[in-house]
């Protein structure tokens, strides 16, 4: 009986997992069931792990990971920034949770095919709300407007974020075995890669361009491939925004009040990061904080307090303070946070993965990914966050999993 309730554990445990995250985007509408699935998990963990299941973590990216934890432990409790790094460091936690559950593990397609889904999900409520807009104010308005936060499920971010895992989860189950249903796979490949484009997700868009690049450096002759990939992803992106209004709105700033002003104006005046990335440059400026770091609760303070001095129009200050933006810079964020070292780790990281599996495209792609979203999204400030990266971050520790996928890959070229 024992054993047939741990056979049970077993193979329910990945569907398990793979629901935690076909329910992450979600999160706002399903709050309580990813919590209980996490309690659940945990109890099956402790009843079908297996010692030979911890060899697993002797990755050198998951040593280095525990190390940036440690430092950041040990910064919060030195400084006295325990209550102010409290919330980030949950985060950190979660992730690692995630990790150490993955372990007993043994296929991840299930996973990869629950974010799949979601991935489908997170775009038919999004388009039945982009309906139900359109039907309220008669147009589809969708660059640089409030529009966007009003009809898509989650933040355009993170639906951007889930687009791409969407497009490499999709590619890596059609190049690691041979399905009948095939199609399936295809076409969530290519409605996640159109959403992109929909949406108008610019930092979306331009990971998958860089994918897409990245991807022929594993191909023979890529020279020639990068040449006739070029000619077709400019095409692409041609046609694109002659048929999405929208894009150049989104990527130029284009609007009636505006059209005097060149892109440089336009940007300065139109695109938050431009004054929260001066704001943070003007903490960095401050030597004091390198070594120690300021606390993260610290960063939005003193962020606030920039926003209330240098922005001069009334109501762009107000929306501002209002909305109390963090760095959205994930290493600008551990810089001032808990000093230069700590982002130094947590950089570390991604460079000791794209050395230990430059060899291999979708872990490269993974990691490629993971790193370009930090640069404008400091994701350790959402549950979500913290969910997607203990996701890419348990794709890429499993190394012989990698390998088999490469291996197929290969066949299936």
């Amino acid at each position: 009986m024992k054993q047939k309730i741990q056979e049970f554990i077993k193979t329910s445990y990945p569907f398990l997992f793979g629901l935690l995250f076909f329910l992450t985007p979600f999160d706002d509408y399903v709050r309580a069931l990813p919590n209980i699935l996490l309690v659940v998990i945990a109890i099956g963990f402790f009843l079908i792990a297996e010692k030979r299941d911890f060899k697993k973590l002797k990755n050198p990216i998951f040593i280095l990971f525990s190390c940036f934890l440690i430092y950041l432990l040990c910064n919060s409790l030195i400084t006295g920034h325990w209550n102010e790094n409290l919330k980030v460091t949950e985060k950190l936690l979660l992730s690692l949770a995630l990790i150490i559950l993955a372990i007993p593990i043994k296929d991840f397609r299930v996973v990869l095919k629950a974010v799949i889904l979601s991935s489908v999900f997170v775009i038919i409520f999004s388009l039945y709300r982009i309906s139900l807009l359109i039907a309220k104010t008669g147009v589809f308005e969708f660059g640089n407007s409030q529009n966007a936060i009003d009809a898509l499920i989650i933040d355009r971010l993170y639906v951007g974020l889930i687009c791409i895992l969407g497009v490499l989860f999709s590619y890596l189950i059609l190049k690691t075995k041979s399905f009948r249903k095939k199609s399936f796979y295809w076409f969530t490949f290519v409605i996640n890669f159109l959403f992109v484009f929909f949406i108008a997700s610019r930092i979306a868009i331009l990971i998958l361009i860089i994918l897409i690049f990245l991807k022929q450096l594993y191909r023979p002759k890529f020279l020639k491939r990068l040449l006739i990939v070029f000619i077709s992803v400019s095409a692409f992106l041609a046609i694109a925004f002659l048929l999405n209004d929208n894009l150049g709105k989104r990527f130029f700033y284009n609007t009636d009040y505006n059209a005097h002003q060149n892109l440089v104006q336009k940007t300065l005046a139109w695109e938050p990061r431009t004054v929260i990335w001066s704001c943070s440059g003007n903490l960095m400026s401050n030597k004091q904080i390198t070594i120690s770091g300021m606390g993260f609760s610290k960063i939005r303070e003193e962020l606030i307090n920039c926003y209330d001095k240098e922005i001069v129009n009334p109501e762009r200050r107000l929306w501002f303070l209002q909305e109390k933006y963090n760095t959205h810079n994930q290493y600008i964020d551990f810089y001032l946070g808990i000093g230069v070292a700590g982002a130094l780790l947590f950089i570390s990281m991604f460079i000791l993965s794209l050395v230990q599996y430059k060899k291999q495209f979708f872990p490269t792609a993974f990691i490629t990914t993971l790193f370009l979203f930090g640069v404008i999204e400091s994701y350790f400030y959402r549950q979500m966050g913290s969910y997607y990266f203990g996701l890419i971050l348990i794709l890429i520790l499993f190394e012989n999993f990698n390998l088999q996928v490469e291996k197929n890959s290969k066949k299936n070229e």
